[in-house]
């Protein structure tokens, strides 16, 4: 009888686990297919959302993947280098890379996604701005979505009004992250000690603590100059210092 449960048991399981394997598979076939549109539904600009890996080297490729496995990344450089198209690429190559998670030991349902989030600083203070008309949720509402997406983009740091209430609410988000362990992609014009400046202008050293937990979890990447293909097909050079 024993034996006979045990057989019946292994059996389950293997069934489950076959069940598994095509749920999981139609699942990342869907999200390949939907590519574009899951972009879009993150927060990805139109212009950025169509965009493929093919379209920058190799080298600055490679240079990123430490996001795929959950460090941070800092990017940095004059306007015009390629600095979102990356992070646009990033959180691309992130969906695609995400799996399935089963509700229970034996469930079969995936369970409902947490998508990655891609937002310029500027928008993300809107946001928070705009909980303090609402009744329907609160700015603490607002800070722990930006807290806990598995993968946050903050685009265009250091582009938006700073103010002592400003770098305090931009400092949370990226604290929670780092007290989360939960990578962030920062792009910026200015290079760290730039931005710490800029941040501990409002008479707080907000900039210094940023600037430090930047650099405890974040590749520090300077983009001279974006690699594109361009409309002939050919690409033009990039320079990348890690």
């Amino acid at each position: 009888m024993a034996a006979t449960d045990g057989l019946a048991l292994t059996s389950r399981i293997e069934a489950v686990e076959l069940e598994r394997q095509r749920v999981r598979l139609k699942w990342k076939n869907s999200m390949r297919s939907r590519i574009t549109e899951m972009m879009r539904h993150c927060g990805v600009p139109p212009k950025f959302a169509a965009e493929q890996e093919s379209s920058v080297s190799s080298g600055l490729w490679h240079s990123v993947g430490c996001v795929f496995s959950g460090q941070g990344l800092y990017i940095f450089g004059r306007p015009g280098v390629g600095k979102t198209h990356v992070a646009a690429l990033c959180v691309r190559s992130f969906i695609l890379r995400m799996e399935p998670v089963f509700r229970g030991e034996t469930g079969t349902v995936p369970q409902e996604v947490e998508y990655p989030l891609f937002t310029t600083a500027a928008d993300m203070l809107l946001s928070v701005k705009d909980s303090f008309r609402q009744r329907d949720f609160s700015e603490n509402d607002v800070l722990k979505r930006y807290s806990s997406a598995p993968l946050l983009v903050l685009d265009d740091l250091g582009g938006e009004k700073v103010t002592e209430w400003s770098a305090k609410t931009l400092y949370t988000v990226i604290n929670r992250r780092y007290a989360g362990v939960l990578p962030v992609i920062i792009t910026s014009a200015m290079n760290l000690k730039e931005l710490e400046d800029r941040y501990n202008a409002p008479g707080s050293q907000t900039g210094s603590a940023m600037a430090q937990r930047i650099s405890e979890t974040s590749k520090i990447l300077s983009l001279q100059a974006a690699q594109k293909k361009t409309a002939s097909g050919r690409k033009r050079r990039t320079d990348e210092r890690v």
